[in-house]
């Protein structure tokens, strides 16, 4: 009984082990992801900015090259 019982406990704690890396990783990831994810979003608003300065520049009389 009692061997039966060390048995369990020895799983659980490697099942554990292995859950805590497993929660270590996926944190990293996430991280890294939420990192990408904000680069991301500063491009993305430099962009915006870009392309709203230029429709600002542009004369808007004007007619397009092919007329």
């Amino acid at each position: 009984m009692q061997d039966k019982l060390e048995d369990r406990v020895i799983d659980l704690e490697t099942r554990i082990t292995f859950l805590e890396a497993t929660l270590d990783t996926l944190n990293a990831i996430v991280t890294k992801q939420q990192s990408q994810l904000d680069d991301l979003r500063q491009q993305f608003r430099e962009l915006a900015e870009q392309a709203r300065r230029s429709v600002l520049e542009k004369d808007i009389d004007s007619k397009p090259p092919h007329y």
